[in-house]
């Protein structure tokens, strides 16, 4: 049984792991620096690829109830990146947030002026592409406060956000 274990898994290329993945986020028209959003895949710490639910409805017939499925639900997906001390990413999404919804004069502003793809890979040992999730129509629905606590010497600034999206793929890059 181990045999067929360790001959599966080496048939399937090994295990995926966790720590192997990159996010890339095209940023939004006038938001875009030098870099184009590459600091922020270099910055990014941990990433969620998400999810579909699938939703039912009971129905029932004489008593006897099954699940009939009717839409699904697709999860919004959290970063979590590093910050840096001239606060990057923090000035980053302060402005792509500001672009949704004028702070001044409370504008919403058109989808294309802020949304924007994500890609979300998984890498394989060598850094190659294994896995692709596009996230269509993306932009920053929540920027968590940053925490600044005296007994936290020895901790770095993470900034978590919350990416919500019209539609996802999935796909195998290799």
């Amino acid at each position: 049984m181990i045999n067929q274990l360790k001959s599966l898994i080496q048939k399937r290329g090994g295990l995926s792991r966790a720590n192997r993945f990159n996010v890339i986020i095209t940023l939004p028209n006038g938001l875009q620096e030098e870099d184009r959003g590459r600091d922020l895949t270099l910055l990014c710490e941990s990433s969620l690829m998400p999810g579909k639910q699938i939703l039912t409805q009971e129905w029932a017939i004489y008593g006897h109830s099954i699940k009939i499925p009717y839409s699904f639900v697709q999860e919004d997906v959290n970063c979590v990146f590093n910050v840096t001390n001239d606060y990057y990413v923090k000035r980053i999404m302060d402005k792509w947030q500001n672009k949704i919804i004028d702070n001044e004069k409370y504008h919403i502003n058109y989808d294309e002026d802020f949304k924007t793809t994500i890609l979300i890979r998984q890498l394989d040992e060598q850094d190659r592409g294994v896995y692709e999730t596009k996230l269509e129509g993306a932009y920053p629905v929540s920027v968590q406060p940053l925490v600044f606590d005296n007994n936290a010497d020895l901790q770095t600034q993470k900034l978590s956000v919350t990416f919500s999206y019209n539609n996802f793929t999935h796909r195998k890059l290799q």
